[in-house]
Order: structure tokens, then sequence, then C-alpha cells
């Protein structure tokens, strides 16, 4: 098929502003496991694939009940201060997103309630609002904004919806990631402080790991451990058992 007959078939998926920005975000929230991180990233991503001023993601705090302003780009420093913190009932349009539903504000000069009054004080005119969900659960807030008005329309949310739930499971990843990283220094932790000597060996019966009462327990380093099989500092008498 000639360039002609394929412009004629359909636009080229390459060329789809939707793809090409969905790409762009999937690469960004991969590049790093800190939750900050992946939220600038993902952000840098959309002002520069989407047609927006700014943007924000705040997630949600089991612990006091509100969202936290974790990343930004072109918020003015008041707003920011403003958006820092938001209690779940401050804001309706932001209770209906913690909720799982997306919200489209085509002017917020007639949405001053809650948030709406302090983004019209920010320059704010239209704004997109979509849950940031992680394996199917709402983990917090996505927030677009233009200062000119613009209508959003449906495929707009379904856009940004996609996107969040990009950066939600790429958060959900990171949490998981550091969590294994904390259990696994716990472990190594009681492990080296323990008295007992402690090791791991493969099925051929060399050295893979041991702790440092290893070392004083049978008066060998570790590095001549590495060097030779265990079952050949077993006493001949039970080589056969510690064998099977």
């Amino acid at each position: 098929m000639n360039s002609a007959q394929s412009n004629a078939s359909g636009a080229n998926p390459l060329r789809d502003p939707r793809l090409t920005a969905i790409n762009f975000v999937a690469d960004a929230v991969n590049r790093s496991l800190d939750l900050k991180d992946i939220s600038r990233n993902a952000l840098d991503a959309i002002l520069a694939s989407m047609k927006v001023d700014a943007c924000a993601v705040s997630m949600w705090q089991e612990a006091d009940q509100s969202l936290h302003l974790l990343a930004w780009h072109g918020l003015k420093e008041a707003f920011v201060q403003r958006l820092k913190l938001v209690r779940k009932g401050e804001d309706a349009d932001i209770d209906a997103v913690l909720n799982g539903q997306s919200k489209i504000i085509d002017d917020l000069m007639a949405d001053t309630q809650g948030l709406g009054d302090a983004a019209v004080r920010a320059g704010f005119r239209s704004a997109i609002l979509v849950p940031v969900r992680g394996h199917g659960k709402v983990l917090g807030v996505l927030g677009l904004g233009t200062y000119q008005m613009r209508k959003f329309d449906e495929s707009d949310v379904d856009l940004v919806e996609v996107i969040g739930n990009q950066i939600g499971n790429a958060v959900v990843h990171a949490q998981l990631q550091a969590e294994v990283r904390a259990s696994e220094e716990q472990y190594r932790a009681l492990i080296e402080g323990s008295d007992n000597a402690i090791y791991i060996a493969d099925t051929g019966g060399r050295l893979r790991f041991a702790n440092s009462a290893f070392s004083r327990v049978f008066g060998y380093s570790l590095h001549e451990m590495s060097q030779a099989k265990l079952l050949s500092c077993v006493h001949a008498d039970d080589v056969n058992i510690v064998r099977r």
C-alpha cells in the first residue's frame, strides 16, 4: 500500500495525538520508582503533549482523610498553598472525583464554590479533574487547567483517565517496590544481628550468603568459605545427614 492509500484508509496511528500523549506519559512514569519523580515526569509529559496551561497531582492520605499536593506545573504560589492540603468535604467536585467520577468544569467563574474561587483568582477558566487509580482503587486526583475558556469533551476525559491510571499503577508499583526493599533490609538486619551462624548455599553446596556470626563461629573468612564446599567443613559422620 502506498502512502496515498494509507492516508486514505485512515489516520496514521503514530501521528494520533492521543496515542502520542499516552505513550509519552507511559515512558515518563517508568523512569523512576520515586513517587514525586513519577508525578513530575507525568506532568512534564502532559504539558508537552496536551494543550493545557497547568496540571497537578494530589494523593489521598487515609490518616487525615485529605488530599496532599504531590507535584504540579504552571500553578501560582498562592494556589499551590491552597492545594497543599484539601480535606474531604471542602469541595463537591473533588469529593465526586474521589468517589470515582471525572469532572469537566467548562467555566470556573460559574463554579466558585470550594476550590473554584481560588482557581479563578489564580487565573483559570476551565478545568478537568479525574481520579488517579491504581489496581482499581482511587489513590488521588489529577487536575488540568487552562487560562482560556475551553470546552473539554468526553474524548478528553477518556485520555486524561488513561493517564491518571498510568500514574496510579506506577505509584502502586513504586510503593510495592519500596515495601519489598524495606522488608529485605529488615530481614538482613535481623540476620546480621543474630548470634547464630546463618548461611545460604546453593544445591552444589557453594556458599551464597552468610552473616558475620558465621565467621566468628567457624573461624573461616567469608572469602575462604566462598571458595570451598560447605560439606568439606562437616564432620565425616554427619556428611550424609547434611547432604540429605
